[in-house]
């Protein structure tokens, strides 16, 4: 978003737009830069949000893609594409609980999770398919899946929210 107050983006405009003046006025041709370079900016600006403004370092993010992610992040976006999440390696602190989000907008998330850790998963979802080992089916709304409803120990916290796509946390 920098790259929109340096003198290189509004010089490459002015010359644009001067440049079909000209072509205007000579051969009657009609360019239509500024709608073209404002249309491009909003494209710009709303894979910016999707993507996410402000990237984070403990951040994974799949565009128009597939993956399958060992590493462990705070939050995982996966926007028009496939992500596979293994958590079945992952260590928890002795008295901490482990937090992430996990955001999937017109894609396929799988959550694969270990049987012996303690999950606990807070679902949100709009238009989705969000399954859950417990073969509850989540397509518009809320769900709390829970692997272990006793214990006192530290445990896995997941928030997800699903538009338009779908999610299937598996207990494996």
């Amino acid at each position: 978003m920098k790259f929109l107050f340096t003198s290189l983006f509004f010089g490459t405009l002015l010359i644009l737009w001067g440049l079909s003046l000209i072509i205007e006025a000579i051969f009657g041709i009609s360019l239509p830069i500024i709608k073209v370079a404002f249309a491009f900016l909003l494209i710009y600006a709303g894979i910016l949000l999707i993507k996410g403004l402000y990237p984070s370092e403990n951040q994974k993010t799949i565009f128009f893609g597939s993956e399958k992610i060992h590493t462990v992040y705070s939050q995982y976006k996966i926007v028009l594409g496939e992500g596979v999440i293994d958590l079945r390696d992952m260590k928890l602190a002795d008295h901490e609980h482990s937090h992430m989000k996990v955001y999937t907008l017109m894609g396929n998330t799988i959550i694969k999770l270990n049987p012996e850790i303690p999950t606990l998963v807070y679902a949100n979802s709009v238009l989705s398919a969000v399954n859950f080992p417990d073969k509850t089916m989540v397509s518009f709304g809320s769900y709390t899946y829970e692997s272990d409803k006793k214990t006192e120990k530290p445990r896995i916290i997941i928030d997800t929210t699903t538009v338009l796509g779908a999610l299937e946390v598996k207990n494996t």
